[in-house]
């Protein structure tokens, strides 16, 4: 039986020298085409994560693809990454013939920070900072004409779980593309975070980061998937305009979002001011038509963002 601590490939695994200066410590997760280790540069003695790709011919198309992620990479570094809330990259190199990518280590998935609090919704206060610093990101992606393209918990990470607030940062640009690239017809995003346009083999833009999102926001907030689905005939919140001509099944987690502001209000116990504020965010976010979706600099000046809020004297 192989150990959990080895790659597909025996010749990663716990121990080795990749680059013939980072020393494997352990695997932190693994994707369709490749593993992140936690890995010590034994010339700094510093920490980092290294995305491996797999070593096989099936594969040669991805390394193509992480090609084309380098290139993204190297253009996020003009950002300053703490401040844009995204991972920061420092190269690449090569490992006999695996592609290996070097990030800062960051501590755990916004997925299993909520999968270690048994799926219990975050409150208002907690979602509020981690909203806003995603959608920080969003506005700074925009700048660079940048789709992340699969946005989604697993795909957000706690820089320290110590601290509060939470400080998160996006990673996994396996899937990004410049808005000039983005193929009509192309299958991006995870399937219950995926927007209406992509589902439809439509055209789309940096719009369905921000449809992602707000699945992100009512997912914290509501403590599961806002819409689990299937496949995509079961993946919308509302009907589509007419001009689609296309059904789906309706398998959401709310019937409506004055049902979710009612959900948000029992799971929450939040001031219902602010779950208005953040039902009426959600509703922006998840427009179905993406030119009516709001952008990330609208965002953040919606209300729910608001430092004041209103003290209310017994």
């Amino acid at each position: 039986m192989k150990s959990k601590n080895a790659s597909d490939n025996v010749l990663i695994q716990t121990g080795t020298l990749l680059g013939l200066q980072y020393k494997v410590q352990a695997f932190l997760g693994e994707g369709s085409f490749g593993k992140v280790a936690k890995c010590v540069d034994t010339v700094t003695n510093e920490e980092l994560a290294i995305k491996i790709t797999k070593d096989n011919p099936f594969f040669n198309k991805q390394a193509l693809k992480e090609a084309g992620t380098i290139e993204i990479l190297k253009r996020l570094q003009i950002l300053d990454h703490d401040m844009c809330h995204l991972v920061r990259w420092d190269g690449s190199f090569l490992h006999q013939s695996f592609i290996c990518l070097r990030f800062e280590l960051l501590d755990l998935s916004l997925f299993h920070y909520m999968q270690q609090r048994n799926f219990q919704p975050l409150i208002m206060a907690e979602i509020r900072p981690l909203l806003r610093q995603l959608t920080t990101s969003l506005l700074h992606l925009d700048s660079l004409g940048i789709i992340h393209a699969d946005l989604k918990p697993e795909n957000i990470m706690i820089v320290d779980c110590g601290q509060q607030p939470l400080q998160v940062k996006i990673i996994d640009f396996g899937l990004a593309c410049h808005s000039s690239d983005a193929a009509l017809g192309t299958c991006v995003q995870t399937l219950c975070f995926r927007a209406p346009e992509v589902m439809l083999g439509l055209v789309y833009a940096q719009p369905i980061d921000m449809w992602s999102l707000g699945l992100v926001a009512a997912e914290l907030a509501l403590g599961r998937p806002a819409f689990p689905a299937a496949n995509d005939h079961e993946q919308t919140p509302d009907e589509f305009p007419p001009r689609y001509e296309y059904k789906f099944k309706d398998t959401r987690g709310f019937r409506s979002l004055n049902d979710l502001e009612r959900k948000l209000y029992y799971r929450n116990k939040a001031d219902r001011n602010e779950v208005q504020q953040l039902v009426d965010l959600l509703q922006k976010m998840l427009e179905v038509d993406q030119n009516e979706r709001i952008l990330p600099v609208k965002a953040l000046e919606h209300p729910f963002f608001s430092v004041q809020q209103e003290i209310i004297c017994v």
